[in-house]
């Protein structure tokens, strides 16, 4: 909120929009990741190859929130 406050234009730019298009496909995948790790009890004594590769998507996924974060501060409104 107090993003907004300070600068209301923040929330117009495109880097923001990604930013939150970002976050909600990394929600998802944390998601997909819970329930295919912790769905099956009798699988929990190992990861599978996809659980490694959903969290490895949603590691990137949240530097990438982080980084598009940090880039709002160079980028002017358009």
């Amino acid at each position: 909120m107090l993003l907004f406050v300070a600068d209301p234009t923040k929330a117009t730019t495109p880097i923001f929009m990604w930013k939150l298009a970002i976050i909600a496909v990394s929600v998802m995948a944390l998601m997909t990741l819970k329930r295919k790790l912790y769905g099956e009890p009798a699988h929990m004594d190992h990861a599978t190859g996809a659980v490694k590769a959903i969290a490895a998507v949603s590691i990137m996924l949240w530097v990438a929130a982080i980084a598009t974060g940090r880039l709002m501060a160079y980028v002017n409104p358009s």
